[in-house]
């Protein structure tokens, strides 16, 4: 017996060895394995009684879905099938995928509003979604958005992907009814790692897709976006002589990526990038867009603007452009009777300060020949506007120009830093190939005359008694000035803001300059002066806004119902008077509205307008500007324009025609060496082994770098 157990013992040891780690090893396994979720699947005539765990047994409406789905789940709608609601629609779960595309027999199951909302009828305010293969039908009703992402989510959100969608018909009010918006309102929270990815958005009221963190709460935020592979067309379908922009990048948004981008035929602009006006938010908003790339896109037929940068808050702004085609952009007829493949914005009301800011435009082709709708149009295919001040960099290097009867470059400010560009002028071309001075011509209206002039809250307006009619003299954006007034404001450079009628002529609100010197907060005075202070009135405050480049917080210093007093202003209404202030925020402080001369009429002993005279000579004038003008065609292959992109991205995503592709010319080894991230082209970024710059000896000028032979017999893919 005792040899028995002295035998037994050892095995029963080994055996309970054994036993522990396959336990052990088996509890571990299951412990960083991930746990699947289950997949559902819901069809128009499914039933909710289901376990919804495949076709025969599917659910029937969203709200099922929307009780039972948990995070790592899979829903699948059935593509052929369409559901419907008054307002919302689906409120996605944090974790899950919603896919209209991959169950059923049709190509995308559709979501359709049947009645007008505040809201969106798609939400993603959660975390961790994947939304694609889905026909978001707007029907024509009012939404703000069809697919909202961020908007009142109560936290940070981030990793949401929206793929293989189609987004249309949304508004019919002149409102902010977006395609999608990615975004914040609730205050201080972010959405960021948003990828909106081989999608189609067309026909909406305003942007087709907005990045707008919004400036009602403060410091709300957007970082890290990918916008790629979409096709973006015909926005702003009720008023398109002011809205309509394809993609919308504003306020506190970084890192956002926008590349192999369709963007066309918007009403107003393909691209619009800018800062809420100090009017919207005052202190809310602490960031212009930082870090933005803009890349292998084809911007095209754009009404006013291809891309358009304003920037109105004075912050730093940063952002790259490079490997795009730009194509007749600017040439419709608009509010503003100006047309422009890029714009960087300036009004000459409102002095912006562009110090820090760095733009980079590098390797794109411009082709802008085309005849406007009417001569009335000022167009010019790359426009810098002349309001700004401080040192901003603005790099243009590498780029082709091919321009029709008007200016290929305007640099009012004088600000551009550029190389190796190349600028072809079609025969006859009568215009200076870049102008970098502003030209100013005066005219008398009349002299003298009596005029009224009143405000309200956003223009004033110069009412006259007698005399002739002023229709037609003054257009809009033309600088005026008056003589004779008794306020000091009314003699100051005014902003016409639209064209003058038989006896009216209406200005932006005049906007003073000047220096801060005491806050008086009822306790004590605080010196945080001198520095630079805009000022402008609303219906309800006069606010007073510091410089950009002043980090002072103003909350630190006065406080609602202190006492305010400033000086060194132009306008004397401002000057030496105590205020009581209304409302302070980070960079404003607002009192009791302001305005001299409410109303005044009497005899103006001259009326002076300054125009912008943009053709200053019909003679054939060639600037030598860097010695690359040319009056020769740029050699590109030509055929058919590209009016898309065909493919797969990472393995044969290109321009659907090679119409921009150069085998020979000026374009060819004579681009500046700008290293990474700028050494791709619009040809071979998209593809399986990358197509880097150089290939010769140095890069090619223009969105292309040539590997001879070019690409031939690319079939054309609709864009719409």
């Amino acid at each position: 017996m005792k040899a028995c157990k002295g035998i037994l013992r050892p095995l029963l040891m080994k055996l309970f060895i054994s036993y522990s780690l396959v336990f052990v090893l088996s509890f571990l396994l299951l412990s960083v394995w991930p746990v699947w979720g289950a997949s559902y699947y819901v069809k128009s005539d499914g039933n909710n009684d289901n376990d919804g765990l495949s076709d025969a047994t599917a659910w029937r409406t969203i709200a099922k879905v929307q009780a039972a789905v948990k995070r790592d789940d899979i829903v699948y709608f059935r593509s052929q099938d369409t559901w419907t609601a008054a307002g919302l629609i689906l409120t996605a779960t944090e974790g899950v995928t919603y896919d209209g595309s991959t169950y059923g027999s049709g190509t995308r199951a559709t979501l359709k509003p049947t009645a007008n909302s505040s809201a969106s009828f798609v939400t993603i305010n959660a975390s961790d979604v994947v939304f694609k293969g889905f026909n978001l039908d707007g029907g024509s009703h009012d939404c703000y958005g069809a697919l909202s992402i961020g908007y009142r989510a109560s936290t940070n959100i981030s990793n949401i992907t929206v793929d293989n969608c189609i987004v249309h018909d949304i508004g019919v009010t002149n409102t902010w009814m977006y395609g999608i918006y990615i975004g914040q309102t609730t205050g201080g929270k972010t959405t960021s790692n948003v990828n909106i990815i081989n999608t189609t958005i067309y026909n909406t009221v305003h942007e087709g897709i907005a990045i707008y963190p919004s400036w009602s709460t403060y410091n709300n935020r957007v970082d890290t976006v990918l916008l790629r592979n979409c096709n973006i067309y015909n926005t702003g379908t009720i008023d398109s002589s002011i809205y309509g922009t394809g993609i919308a990048v504003n306020n506190n948004s970084a890192n956002v990526t926008i590349e192999f981008c369709n963007i066309h035929d918007n009403n107003k602009s393909g691209i619009d990038i800018r800062v809420s006006p100090p009017r919207e938010g005052a202190g809310n908003i602490t960031d212009a867009p930082t870090n933005l790339i803009v890349r292998y896109n084809i911007i095209r037929n754009n009404g006013r603007v291809g891309v358009n940068i304003a920037n109105e808050r004075s912050f730093v702004l940063t952002g790259s452009f490079y490997n795009n085609i730009f194509i007749e952009n600017g040439g419709i007829v608009n509010l503003y009777k100006q047309g422009a493949d890029v714009y960087i914005n300036s009004r000459t009301d409102v002095v912006w300060s562009m110090t820090g800011s760095t733009l980079n435009f590098y390797n794109n082709t411009f082709n802008n020949t085309a005849i406007p709708q009417d001569n009335s149009l000022v167009r010019t295919s790359f426009r810098v506007g002349d309001g700004f001040i401080g040192n901003p960099t603005i790099n243009l290097r590498n780029n082709i120009f091919y321009v029709g009867d008007y200016p290929a470059i305007t640099d009012w400010s004088g600000v551009l830093t550029h190389s190796n560009n190349l600028i072809y002028l079609i025969s006859g071309n009568s215009y200076t190939a870049v102008q970098s001075s502003w030209p100013y011509t005066s005219a008398v209206i009349t002299t003298p005359i009596s005029v009224t002039v009143w405000h309200d809250a956003t223009y004033t307006y110069f009412d006259k008694i007698d005399g002739p009619s002023w229709s037609g003299i003054v257009n809009q954006s033309d600088m005026i000035q008056w003589t004779g007034f008794s306020s000091p404001v009314l003699g100051e450079n005014l902003i016409v803001s639209a064209r003058s009628t038989d006896n009216r002529i209406t200005v932006y609100n005049p906007m003073s300059k000047g220096y801060i010197e005491n806050i008086v907060t009822g306790v004590a005075d605080a010196t945080i002066g001198p520095v630079l202070v805009g000022v402008y009135t609303t219906a309800g405050s006069t606010y007073f806004t510091r410089a950009a480049n002043d980090a002072t917080d103003w909350r630190t210093l006065a406080h609602v119902g202190g006492i305010i007093r400033w000086n060194r202003f132009s306008n004397s209404a401002y000057n030496d008077k105590a205020f009581t202030i209304t409302e302070v925020g980070l960079n404003y402080i607002a009192v009791a509205p302001i305005y001299n001369d409410t109303t005044e009429t009497g005899m103006v002993t001259a009326v002076k307008a300054t125009r912008k005279d943009y053709k200053l000579s019909t003679i054939p004038l060639i600037t030598m500007w860097e010695n690359n003008v040319k009056t020769s065609n740029p050699n590109f292959i030509g055929g058919i324009l590209p009016t898309g992109f065909t493919g797969i991205y990472g393995t044969n995503l290109v321009p659907n025609t090679n119409y921009f592709a150069i085998l020979l010319g000026d374009a060819l080894d004579n681009g500046a060496t700008l290293g990474e991230p700028y050494n791709g082209c619009i040809n071979g970024a998209g593809v399986k082994i990358p197509v880097l710059r150089p290939k010769g000896v140095a890069y090619d000028i223009g969105a292309y770098e040539y590997v001879v032979p070019a690409p031939t017999g690319l079939s054309i893919m609709q864009s719409n």
